[in-house]
């Protein structure tokens, strides 16, 4: 169904002027998360061009070799930490993330980066619960570097 409408879409008048307020959107979205973001030294915050997520990236050497996130339910801490063995830094910290406080992020090297760090979207329409998003990833990510 997807590909059978897109054309009429694509072709509709207001088509074209909601594409452009996605995109500002999108950059408003993503300018209010590097201003949340950005002054930590622990993470370096790649602002997107045209796209509805942002990426994050670590500095690593400023994290301890095991960090972890408070996870309050015993059953889902233990389950979490018994997949931490051998795993890749940015994926560790989107497992941690998830658990701890439920925000979702993909780490980078799902991507096939070789950089560690995680995306996270620009789409929630909520202004207040998406600054309540960022400022916990902030929290989140102080607390992972003690």
């Amino acid at each position: 169904l997807p590909q059978k409408v897109l054309p009429t879409i694509y072709e509709s008048k207001e088509y074209e002027e909601y594409r452009l307020q996605r995109i500002e959107k999108y950059k408003t979205r993503a300018k209010l998360a590097s201003k949340i973001l950005w002054d930590l030294d622990l993470i370096s915050v790649v602002e997107p061009k045209w796209a509805f997520y942002l990426s994050v990236t670590f500095n690593t050497e400023k994290f301890p070799s095991s960090p972890s996130l408070k996870i309050d339910n015993r059953d889902l801490k233990d389950f979490i930490e018994s997949k931490m063995s051998q795993i890749r830094f940015d994926k560790r910290f989107c497992y941690y993330l998830l658990a701890s406080t439920w925000i979702c992020s993909v780490p980078l090297s799902w991507f096939n980066s070789t950089y560690n760090g995680f995306r996270i979207t620009l789409l929630e329409e909520n202004l207040d619960k998406y600054k309540c998003i960022l400022q916990t990833i902030r929290e989140a990510i102080i607390e992972f570097s003690k």
